[in-house]
């Protein structure tokens, strides 16, 4: 599982150095995402184990929304969270130092916004367990 941030790290590098993509802003954060997604503020994410202010904006950003979509949608081994069950989660983890409150926050308040995404991008499968 932890594997696929390296990977993911590698075919960015790949990708940038391919299509000469190296002076392009949006290619370092792309980078960013997609090798901090899975760090925490207090260090006890991975695979860097980042702590604080080495965490890019955007992977924090992206790390609320990661653990938020993980939370409200079904998985085959668990069910899809109620909006309230996962924001109180996240605030949570802001709570435990792990994740930023202000990304949390954003968040919530636009938590309708979220709910339309949930609603409208729902999984076929999922709707269908759901209507069952």
């Amino acid at each position: 599982m932890e594997t696929h941030v390296t990977k993911g790290v590698a075919m960015i590098d790949r990708i940038v150095e391919d299509f000469n993509f190296e002076g392009m802003s949006s290619s370092a954060t792309m980078r960013n995402i997609v090798a901090c997604h899975h760090e925490y503020l207090d260090g006890s994410g991975y695979p860097a184990r980042l702590k604080g202010d080495q965490i890019p904006i955007e992977a924090r950003i992206v790390t609320v929304a990661d653990i938020f979509d993980a939370l409200t949608c079904l998985r085959p081994y668990k069910k899809a969270w109620s909006v309230e069950n996962a924001l109180q989660e996240l605030q949570r983890m802001v709570t435990a130092g792990q994740l930023d409150s202000r990304c949390v926050n954003a968040l919530a308040s636009n938590i309708a916004s979220a709910q339309a995404i949930i609603d409208n991008y729902r999984d076929l499968e999922a709707q269908e367990s759901t209507t069952s």
